[in-house]
């Protein structure tokens, strides 16, 4: 059983290119965009992987095939991940900028002697012009802490949604006190009135437990 790496500052890195994102066209001479484009990454040398951490942008899922060099066989795509939810809802923008990581443990097959990895980006909505990823690394360990959003109870773009009402509504209270405060040194019930429209304060949200 491989043990995930302790320190999560300090993680070996694999050197790679990336070609693409390249459109994937049924037709040879298709000129009509298509939902589905491919993305290669190509190893600087034969090694281990670990995991695949990346930006996404308006991808709505994602396969992965890979090409693995440890035999004498002639190379060929394998396929690693048939489909990994990225947004969980194609035409919202739920999740749709966030960071996802794709570790070798959700793989029908083993990421050791890796040449390269294939990402077939797959977004069926018409609302987006662009999908892509962005900022991609590939470590060669297990993360300590699993960046995977996809949690059980709720995703990681809920968790983000919770967290940014919250610096709102607290943001909200602290200039409402302060207006309060202002509005008490003054005699006039227009003023009093005034504020008393503008009171706010904070929505109680339950946050999913971990």
């Amino acid at each position: 059983m491989e043990v995930p790496n302790d320190n999560p500052l300090c993680r070996e890195s694999v050197a790679f290119t990336v070609k693409g994102p390249v459109p994937i066209f049924l037709q040879e001479h298709q000129a009509s965009k298509t939902g589905c484009s491919s993305i290669d990454i190509i190893l600087t040398t034969p090694g281990r992987v670990r995991e695949i951490l990346f930006r996404n942008y308006y991808v709505a899922n994602v396969g992965v095939l890979l090409i693995k060099g440890n035999d004498n066989k002639p190379y060929q795509w394998q396929p690693a991940i048939q489909k990994k939810i990225l947004m969980p809802d194609a035409h919202l923008e739920n999740c749709s900028q966030d960071v996802f990581s794709i570790l070798a443990t959700e793989s029908v097959i083993d990421w050791n002697y890796v040449l390269m990895f294939r990402l077939i980006l797959r977004q069926p909505s018409q609302m987006w012009g662009t999908f892509k990823l962005e900022e991609i690394n590939l470590y060669a360990d297990l993360p300590r802490f699993n960046l995977t959003p996809s949690l059980p109870s709720a995703p990681q773009c809920e968790y983000s949604r919770m967290l940014e009402l919250i610096r709102k509504q607290t943001m909200a209270a602290l200039m409402y006190s302060s207006n309060m405060e202002t509005c008490s040194n003054s005699t006039t019930p227009t003023a009093i009135h005034k504020y008393e429209k503008q009171a706010c304060g904070y929505e109680i949200v339950k946050l999913s437990q971990i």
